[in-house]
């Protein structure tokens, strides 16, 4: 009976690790097929196809739950292409979608008061902005902007996007004079990290710019736009496509 029991255990045994050889080799087939997968999406991404890339995104994230779960960081990460991917094609109601998800699984993964969880924020306060509720746009990038000054202090990079982009939302609402306040808030930063010719603090002059426009003073406005053509031009050169955009702003408030 003894000699029995120690063959069955032994056949049981070697089931178990035939069965365990053969998940693993399951598994790193399908591990291979995702990185196939990603390198393909990096192709489409390059040339642009966004139905390629929105069709490998998807496939991708259904792989990727398969293979690790949701709620893993590497799910994370593919979710997080995905909603790139739809805000791209301005398809921003399933971007939200998943943008909601992604929030939940970063809070779940790190807490509220991680990179992540700041990054998800600041996603959503611009889909809300894109679809057009401007005050939960605010909402979000207030908040936003106080979990980056925790976690990286008011001389940062992210501190400033997130500043940046609360002088759009606040320039949606019309509160214009709220909006320059921060947008200069948001350069002043961005020329100590980057210095003047950097296109983060080009952006933050371009901006700038476009909230004077609002307020009517025109000559302020102009003065930032030929500053933007100056650097863009000296930095880039004239081909530079962004050329193109400030010296149609100049000619525009030249009329004024």
């Amino acid at each position: 009976m003894k000699k029995i029991l120690i063959l069955i255990f032994c056949c049981v045994s070697c089931y178990a690790s035939a069965q365990d050889n053969y998940e693993m080799k399951q598994f790193r087939l399908l591990s291979d097929s995702l990185n196939v997968l990603i390198e393909k999406r990096g192709i489409y991404s390059s040339k642009f196809d966004y139905t390629k890339q929105l069709d490998l995104d998807t496939n991708i994230l259904n792989l990727t739950a398969f293979l690790y779960g949701r709620k893993s960081e590497i799910y994370a990460l593919a979710l997080n292409n995905l909603i790139e991917t739809y805000y791209t094609i301005s398809d921003f109601r399933k971007s939200l979608e998943l943008n909601l998800e992604c929030l939940s699984l970063s809070e779940e993964l790190y807490g509220k008061e991680h990179p992540d969880y700041a990054k998800n924020l600041n996603n959503m306060a611009q889909l809300h902005l894109e679809l057009g509720d401007s005050q939960r746009s605010l909402e979000l990038n207030l908040e936003c902007l106080a979990l980056r000054e925790k976690l990286y202090g008011n001389e940062h990079k992210d501190y400033s996007l997130s500043l940046n982009n609360l002088s759009q939302t606040y320039l949606a609402i019309g509160n214009y004079n709220k909006a320059l306040e921060v947008s200069l808030e948001s350069l002043a930063i961005r020329e100590k990290i980057f210095g003047k010719e950097h296109l983060d603090y080009v952006m933050s002059l371009n901006n700038t710019a476009v909230i004077y426009s609002n307020l009517g003073d025109y000559s302020k406005t102009l003065e930032l736009s030929l500053e933007c053509l100056s650097i863009i031009e000296n930095k880039y050169g004239r081909e530079h496509p962004d050329n193109v955009n400030y010296l149609n702003n100049i000619a525009q408030y030249i009329l004024f």
